[in-house]
């Protein structure tokens, strides 16, 4: 009886990743004694605009640059390398505000590629996905 051996080639995958799409934000402050602090912005939205990575938490500080770039027709490609002692973070900034969701890379993550849109001086991000 012959022998058959499958060979299967290692599938390369990619997941898109989603930073939320708005962050609510309530402002609390301890207003100086005879005074009263009110914020009109209060509960506003503030919507998603650029995302970026880091070796560990945040708040680290350890922000990654990326390796390469290139202009596509419909917008700039960032390319993110990260290596196996790293532990990358995908940290979602939003519109007028410091505060910034985050949260940890799979560990099988190797790459990152972020699409910045065309349509708005590349200051957006259109899509990211990693590998």
């Amino acid at each position: 009886m012959p022998l058959t051996f499958a060979f299967i080639a290692p599938t390369l995958w990619a997941a898109e990743m989603h930073c939320p799409p708005a962050l609510a934000i309530q402002s609390t402050t301890q207003a100086p004694a005879g005074w009263s602090a009110f914020d009109d912005a209060d509960h506003s939205q503030h919507q998603f605009f650029f995302a970026e990575f880091s070796d560990g938490p945040p708040q680290a500080r350890a922000l990654l640059l990326h390796s390469k770039e290139a202009d596509l027709p419909q917008g700039r490609l960032l390319t993110y390398d990260f290596d196996a002692a790293q532990q990358p973070w995908l940290i979602c900034s939003y519109t007028t505000s410091s505060l910034t969701l985050s949260q940890r890379l799979p560990a099988a993550i190797r790459q990152c590629r972020v699409t910045l849109d065309k349509k708005t001086d590349f200051s957006t991000v259109k899509k990211i996905e990693c590998f």
